[in-house]
């Protein structure tokens, strides 16, 4: 055999190849976990500066959430209502930060009332959906989030009654109007 009918290539590995190797990795660590130290050392400048920005996190805000009955029209294609709600939602979402002696807790009783559970979703997305197909019939809506083994859900519940005799009355025309069955939730 001559050199020319060789068909692959012989690669020799020394110890000394391998050390060098090694050290190369190493070396690359610590400057990589310098530059890393470095950085997060500088992020925070002042020791104090922390604490200050720990403080803002745990103000509360108040939030006003607004359950709202949709507004009915004639032509409900037309109706707007959407463009109300977007409206509406804007302005009641609004953030603000009271001030220490405004804060003051206040329990609100409310009366026990039924509604009708219309499904329950995993994402939160779905149930607004489903939640604005009600609402866009006319019916009042509400959305409640829940953990059921483990996992978050989100409940749409249609109606405000204050008897059952209302609720079930109720739920038997959504059931003939969706082919599906619904439950009659009570809330305290």
């Amino acid at each position: 055999m001559s050199n020319g009918d060789k068909s692959y290539l012989e690669i020799k590995v020394t110890f000394i190849h391998i050390l060098v190797l090694l050290v190369a990795i190493i070396l690359i660590g610590i400057f990589l976990f310098s530059l890393g130290y470095k950085a997060g050392k500088s992020s925070i400048k002042d020791p104090t500066e922390s604490s200050k920005l720990a403080e803002n996190f745990q103000k509360p805000e108040e939030i006003k959430i607004v359950k709202e009955k949709p507004v009915k029209t004639k032509d409900k294609k037309k109706s707007g209502i959407i463009e109300e709600e977007k409206m509406f939602n804007q302005k009641s979402l609004k953030k603000t930060t009271p001030k220490k002696e405004e804060i003051k807790s206040k329990t609100i009783k409310r009366e026990p009332y039924y509604s009708i559970q219309v499904g329950a979703f995993s994402l939160f997305y779905n149930a607004k959906k489903y939640s604005e197909k009600f609402g866009k019939l006319g019916f009042q809506t509400e959305i409640l989030s829940t953990i059921k083994n483990n996992k978050k859900l989100f409940r749409v519940r249609v109606g405000n009654f204050k008897n059952l005799q209302d609720a079930k009355r109720e739920k038997q025309k959504l059931e003939n109007m969706e082919k599906k069955k619904f439950t009659i939730e009570r809330s305290d």
